[in-house]
Parts: C-alpha cells; sequence; structure tokens
C-alpha cells in the first residue's frame, strides 16, 4: 500500500470517529474507487540566460537555475532548448569553422563540436535572448557598460566588446548604439 494511500485511510479513520451521533455514515454505501494514477508533472516554463561559460536554465515557476556549460552534451541541451523554442529551423554543418550549426526562429544559434556543446550566438529582436543582467541584441552600449565591465574595440566587423567570456558587436560607437549579435564560446561568427 502506498503511503499515499495509507495516510489517506488514516485521515478517514480520524474523520469517521469525529462524526456526531447525527451525522449519517455513508462510508458502507460508497462503492470502491481504484487508487487513481499519479498525475503527471507538468512541464516547466523555463528561461534560458546568455552566459559567457554557455547558458544558464532558469525555471520561471520557482526561480531556480542550472548552468549548462560549453563541453555539455549536445542530446542534453538540446532538450532543453527545443523546449522551450521548439525544434530548430536549420541544422547543418559548417565546414568552414568545423561545427554543427543549429539555428532558431528566436535568434538563437547553438554550435557544437564532436557531439559537445561548443557555443552560442543570439540576434533576436523581441528582447527573449539575454544575459542575467538583462544584456542582449537590442542593449546600448550604455547599458552594455553599465552591467558589464566591458572593454570595447574595433574589429574587421565593425566595433566589438568583450566582457567575461561574452563576445558581441556593435551597431556603433556612441552609447545610443546597440548590441547587434552576442556570442560565447566556439562559434562561426565573424570577427
Amino acid at each position: 500500500m502506498s503511503s499515499r494511500l495509507l495516510l489517506t485511510a488514516f485521515l478517514l479513520l480520524g474523520l469517521t470517529a469525529c462524526q456526531g451521533a447525527d451525522d449519517a455514515d455513508t462510508s458502507a454505501e460508497a462503492p470502491a474507487t481504484e487508487e487513481a494514477a499519479p498525475a503527471e508533472a507538468p512541464t516547466p516554463q523555463i528561461a534560458l540566460n546568455l552566459s559567457g561559460e554557455g547558458l544558464q536554465v532558469v525555471v520561471l515557476q520557482n526561480a531556480s537555475t542550472r548552468d549548462i556549460n560549453f563541453g555539455a552534451s549536445s542530446s542534453q541541451l538540446l532538450t532543453v532548448v527545443e523546449t522551450n523554442f521548439g525544434p530548430a529551423a536549420e541544422d547543418m554543418m559548417n565546414d568552414e569553422c568545423g561545427l554543427r550549426v543549429m539555428r532558431w526562429d528566436s535568434g538563437l544559434t547553438l554550435y557544437f563540436s564532436d557531439d559537445a556543446f561548443a557555443g552560442w550566438s543570439a540576434r533576436d529582436t523581441d528582447g527573449s535572448l539575454t544575459t542575467m543582467a538583462g544584456i542582449g541584441p537590442g542593449s546600448t552600449r550604455a547599458e552594455l557598460s553599465d552591467a558589464l565591465a566591458a572593454e570595447f574595440q574595433d574589429s574587421s566587423v565593425g566595433p566589438m566588446f568583450m566582457a567575461g567570456g561574452l563576445n558581441g558587436t556593435l551597431t556603433g560607437d556612441t552609447d545610443e548604439d546597440t548590441v547587434d549579435v552576442l556570442f560565447a564560446g566556439s562559434t562561426c561568427v565573424a570577427t
């Protein structure tokens, strides 16, 4: 007998023992019921935070977090990402950089090397792909400077920044210019 069934039986015994004389005893008339199968737990709603070490999964119901760092198995990561974003819109091998590339309509791109999570890049327009500090594509250079200890430099693709494993390109050099692409790890993003 399961502990849940035993607890229910003890509670029912306690309630029937406390019934008054004018309370009707209907327990003998009640039909026998089968033990109900335990309900499946609902799939938790999650958010992904971008990190210089990989991705951070946040369970929204209780704000618990779990890091999925570079080097994790692709199957482990894809289970989480596909739960959040659905199947990838594109899955291909990029021979130029030697990485498997998977892209989602959300703007998230994941990179894998030998079935291990190697890197990510993010381009989005709805603000759903950010760091824990709220920095993502579309954030201003001023917001980036306030939230992260970023170093800025010019590159062959324009203004860039580096901040604790995070890298990104900017639309320009002013405080009002924005993050265009954010990336970390091994990627096929040209720098």
